[in-house]
């Protein structure tokens, strides 16, 4: 029959493919089928395949193998999987001894989870499986040697032996459909926790309980004892990298040390920790952040699509693989955000192909080309474009410089406290997208890229590599011919500028300084504009980082989160500032009365299409900021007529996408305010809104935080755009409001606004006003008002001829960010005294802080809506940090600082007059800070107290 046979089938391939399609369906035993197996510690006994088939006219023994190892195939209706189960021996040095067997995905089996590059290395070694002889790499041989049971066996499953590399069907359908129980660990193995492993001068691996001998209260660590460290628990592993990390980037003698402490190491690289550090990252994403032992984290911030498949790709593209497709492919089940993505897996196809195909399927799922900066043309990747187009990355060569696209540096911090980094860092396209043009921004014609509106300044020099560096030149043993590059050409740069009279920049050095660091100019002040950040210990530095405006350098320590509280100068003016104008013939999509025209925007879904955000220019528009400060004024002389600019900005997150949401349960935040300039009648004010962190972006509003839309308060307002939408309906926009300050030179208020509903909501009718669902009036405290006359004004108690602080302190019932809040505190700082908050008469009681007991009898409607325990349900989900400076032509500011509320009289509000008599007004807000209570004013201040 066989000599007969005119076609060989592969039944395997042909199953598996009538499987993929869905023609032939998968078994499962009923007892598994929703069973889902856990990471966690083996059991005392494993549980291992009762089958392990082996090609027939293949001799066995585990004593003296023969043959060579070959695949029988999995059953793919069965969804079979192949487990490594390890022989166990007392000999150490005895042969690796395995049994492969085949079992369903789900079914009782047990096994560890290890993932190892494919392929063979130079020197292979060679372990038993099933009687025969495999080949694998050394320190796989090494791995599992180590992991070996003198008693018991021990069940793996290994990427690298586990999967048939020779079988395309076979790699496809585990790279590209792995469940949560074979989902192939980036990690070595998931978790290891209480064995130790060390590995000794004999290259012996030792597995064993950790004595506790010379680690714990430990307060020096010598080179040498760095030099020989060799025992480390698995899941200390990423804070043990982080700290050899930080020691030698600190301590530039350190390396030279370690080396001369034990002659076997050839080079100290603290680079070379950034693998491991890595792969903690990523852990740590794909966990959001949740302690392995403890099942809690420690409040990082990881979004529901971390990560995602870009920021992977750069992260792991200094990875080693000896199949370069990869470097795409092994990343496939890590990442979060495929939905949209347009690319399978396929080992039949080219390296080149893989690649392309990903960054044009990328580049048009997220309708950016983000993804093409990474393409960095070298010598090692010469061959590879000598076929793909230059726009395309090549993954298989390390990157020569930071890509600009997405970061690649883990900060030196403890893991559990990283944000996810994923996210832009740069953008060159004035943030614009596919929808707001006639034509569309990018498409692909085969493997040509076609661009709309794109413009690049031309280049007029190229800086030649720096020469030599002099042997008698010192430099940080970490990285000397970066740090001798940058200094190099730091110094061509200011010569360049000289000798060409550019006045691009004012300080060419400092411009210079900060391009280096993938920063603008003004995140690098020179050292005498920013003695807070500068330190004794570098006298040299002629430029130090400002951390608020940097997009690398991230601050950490000290008793407030000095990220978020540095990126206050981040901010983008509201929506309202920026024109709406039809993007075909440039007429505003606005009418006379601020509403929107209706010829352009008969509907909401018209407008958006018809209708785009511009940009501005900030100065244009009332604002200057100035390292950690920043300037509102409300007017403006423009055209030669004095002009109301009232601007308002908000807080944008570090990706430039979002606003930052603060969550201020049991904690405080301070600001030094200067309302010297900001006479009866204005506003400066400082408050948060419970919007959306996205500004409410959406199919119909692309534009979103970054260009200032989503705002709402308790007034419940209807703009002429909610949410970035065009409001044909005429809502309102509502959500809770917390004041915490609106203040001039003369009075000042603190009131929460609650809202019996959560985050923006479109109100109509009855649901707007008064009786609505928020609280217009709110629970305010104002001294004056409160019968403390001489405590805030001009060279009183609070002397506002000068700058100070305010304190503001949301208080909680157990002292909890999950408490329930229950006071709000004020307090000042000014001069190094700190002042607590008038102490005044409200009714039968003596009062300094806004209370329940306070607000219960000052203000039923703030009360109805649920007082400070619904303010506090909003300050707990996070709200977004608000500036303005406004006044106000309806009611001259006068519930404010008139009658009651103030010294000025009924009409010194007026904006007319205020514009005659006091152009110049302006508010500035510096040096923003939250964190836990008492953390963000100094320590050595001096109390006062007030009386009324």
């Amino acid at each position: 029959m066989y000599g007969l046979a005119t076609q060989q089938v592969d039944m395997n391939a042909h199953v598996s493919h009538l499987v993929e399609q869905g023609v032939v369906e998968k078994t499962y035993d009923s007892r598994y089928h929703e069973w889902q197996k856990q990471w966690s510690e083996m059991p005392e006994q494993a549980i291992v395949p009762t089958v392990s088939p082996i090609r027939l006219s293949k001799k066995c023994s585990n004593d003296t193998p023969t043959d060579m190892y070959e695949y029988s195939p999995l059953d793919m209706v069965a969804d079979e999987i192949r487990v490594l189960v390890l022989t166990p021996s007392v000999d150490t040095s005895a042969s690796v001894v395995c049994h492969v067997g085949h079992c369903p995905i789900h079914c009782e089996v047990t096994y560890m989870a290890l993932s190892y590059s494919w392929g063979q290395d130079a020197t292979p070694a060679e372990i038993v499986l099933n009687g025969q002889i495999k080949r694998i790499r050394k320190s796989l041989e090494d791995v599992l040697r180590a992991l070996r049971r003198p008693d018991k066996v021990l069940s793996l499953w290994v990427d690298a032996i586990s999967i048939n590399q020779e079988d395309v069907i076979e790699r496809n359908r585990y790279v590209g459909h792995a469940t949560h129980d074979t989902e192939p660990a980036i990690e070595l193995v998931k978790e290891l926790k209480m064995p130790m492993m060390r590995f000794n001068n004999h290259g012996e691996w030792h597995f064993g309980d950790w004595n506790g001998e010379g680690w714990y209260g430990e307060n020096r660590i010598g080179p040498e004892r760095l030099a020989a460290i060799l025992e480390l628990r698995f899941e200390q592993l990423d804070q043990a990298a982080y700290h050899l990390q930080d020691m030698l980037r600190t301590d530039p003698r350190l390396a030279g040390q370690m080396m001369s402490a034990d002659n076997t190491l050839e080079v100290v690289d603290p680079r070379e920790l950034a693998y491991v550090r890595k792969l903690f990252y990523f852990r740590h994403l794909a966990s959001k952040g949740l302690h392995p032992s403890w099942g809690t984290g420690w409040g990082a911030k990881i979004g529901e699509s971390a990560p995602a498949y870009l920021e992977t790709v750069i992260m792991a593209r200094e990875f080693q693989s000896t199949d370069p497709r990869d470097k795409i492919y092994a990343l496939w089940n890590l990442a979060q955000d495929k939905v949209g993505l347009e690319f399978a897996m396929d080992y039949s196809v080219s390296v080149r192909d893989v690649y392309v195909h990903f960054a044009i399927a990328w580049a048009t799922q997220h309708r950016e080309l983000d993804i093409l900066a990474a393409a960095e043309q070298s010598e090692e990747s010469r061959d590879f474009y000598r076929t793909a187009p230059s726009w395309c990355p090549d993954w298989d060569t390390p990157s020569a410089s930071s890509c600009l696209v997405r970061r690649e540096r883990i900060p030196a911090i403890m893991m559990m406290v990283v944000d996810d980094l994923g996210g832009k860092l740069y953008a060159a396209d004035g943030a614009m997208k596919r929808d707001m043009l006639d034509l569309p921004l990018f498409h692909f014609d085969g493997t040509i890229v076609n661009c709309t509106g794109i413009i690049l300044h031309r280049i007029d020099f190229f800086f030649e590599e720096p020469p030599d560096c002099p042997k008698e030149t010192t430099f940080p043993s970490c990285d000397p011919d970066s740090f001798w590059s940058y200094q190099h050409w730091s110094l061509m740069i200011e010569q360049y500028y000289s000798g060409h009279d550019l006045t691009t920049y004012d300080n060419p050095a400092r411009a210079a300084t900060a391009t280096f660091h993938g920063d603008v100019e003004a995140a690098w002040p020179p050292r005498e504009e920013n003695l807070d950040n500068s330190s004794d210990r570098h006298p040299l530095e002629k430029y130090v980082c400002m951390p608020a405006m940097s997009r690398h350098v991230r601050p950490y320590g000290g008793s407030y989160n000095r990220t978020d509280a540095r990126d206050v100068t981040s901010v983008v003016l509201d929506a309202l500032s920026h024109p709406i104008e039809d993007i075909l013939t440039g007429a505003s999509c606005e009418n006379s009365t601020g509403g929107f025209d209706s010829a352009i925007c008969p509907t909401a879904a018209a407008c958006a299409q018809s209708c785009a955000l511009e940009g501005i220019n900030y100065a244009q528009h009332g604002v200057q900021a100035h390292g950690d400060s920043i300037a509102l004024r409300q007017y403006l002389e423009i055209n030669g007529t004095e002009t109301s600019v009232s601007p308002r900005l908000y807080l944008l997150a570090p990706n430039g996408k979002d606003y930052t949401l603060l969550r201020l349960l049991n904690q405080e935040i301070s600001f030094t305010v200067d309302v010297s300039n900001l006479p009866c009648g204005t506003n400066g004010a400082l408050y948060m809104s419970a919007m959306d962190a996205s500004g409410g972006r959406s199919r119909l509003n692309p534009a979103g935080a970054t260009y200032g839309t989503g705002y709402c308060d308790a007034q419940c307002g209807a703009p002429a755009w909610i949410n970035g939408v065009a409001n044909i309906d005429d809502l309102g926009a509502c959500c809770s409001e917390m004041d915490i300050w609106e203040a001039n030179a003369v009075a000042t208020q603190l009131t929460p606004h609650a809202c019996n509903v959560t985050g923006l909501y479109e109100c109509s009718g009855a649901a707007c006003g008064t009786d609505g669902v928020c609280d217009k009036s709110g629970c305010g405290s104002n001294p004056y008002g409160l019968g403390a006359h001489s405590f805030y004004g001009y060279h009183d108690i609070v002397d506002t001829s000068k700058p100070f602080t305010v304190v503001t302190q949301f208080l909680t019932d157990d002292n909890t960010t999950l408490g329930t809040l229950n006071q709000i505190r004020r307090l000042y700082v000014q001069n190094g005294t700190v002042t607590q908050n008038a102490n005044v008469q409200s009714g039968d009681s003596t009062v300094d802080s806004i209370t329940n007991a306070y607000c219960e009898a000052s203000a039923p409607s703030f009360e109805a809506r649920g007082g400070l325990a619904q303010m506090g349900e909003a300050l707990g989900r996070g709200m977004v940090l608000i500036f303005s400076i406004w006044n106000d032509a309806g009611a001259y500011m006068d519930w404010l600082d008139s009658g009651t509320a103030g010294p000025c009289n009924s009409t010194e509000g007026n904006p007319v007059l205020i514009e005659a008599e006091d152009p110049g007004t302006s508010v500035t807000f510096s040096n923003i800070k939250w964190g836990d209570i008492g953390s963000t004013y100094g320590s050595s201040a001096r109390p006062s107290y007030y009386h009324s």
